[in-house]
């Protein structure tokens, strides 16, 4: 099986292992590892000590999230594995080391693990918003 679809199933059981025990098994912590590594590690500690923001319109249909740790805030699209921080671009992109940043990583674990504080947009509010996005990536 290819990595990807084992990160995929991985994750999936991590879901269902929290649903199950509100908490994550042993076995799928030691597995995320093995899979993600130190993407992982950085993953959970964003977890542990930043927020992960999710901003949404009143029917849930469109979604942004915000990754906020001591030093940086990263805006992520709902289900898109694609970050704009620096490693996203070399190691995933480029080099093809990784799967995924720590970013991205952490949205997925705090949605599974019901970390994330929710923000309700009106649909013009999500419009300036994505609108900001997309103008500060362009710088």
């Amino acid at each position: 099986m290819p990595l990807r679809e084992v990160a995929f199933s991985l994750l999936k059981d991590a879901e269902n292992s929290f649903k199950e025990n509100g908490k994550f098994s042993d076995e799928v912590f030691q597995g995320l590892h093995d899979v993600f590594g130190e993407v992982f590690v950085k993953a959970a500690e964003i977890l542990e000590s930043g927020v992960v923001m999710r901003y949404e319109t009143p029917n849930g249909v469109r979604v942004i999230f915000k990754v906020t740790n001591k030093k940086e805030t990263y805006t992520l699209f709902d289900n898109i594995n694609f970050c704009y921080c620096s490693m996203f671009a070399q190691e995933v992109l480029v080099n093809r080391k990784l799967l995924t940043c720590k970013h991205v990583l952490a949205v997925r674990l705090a949605e599974i693990s019901d970390q994330v504080e929710v923000i309700k947009l009106t649909d013009l509010q999500y419009i300036d918003f994505v609108r900001d996005v997309v103008n500060y990536i362009k710088e």
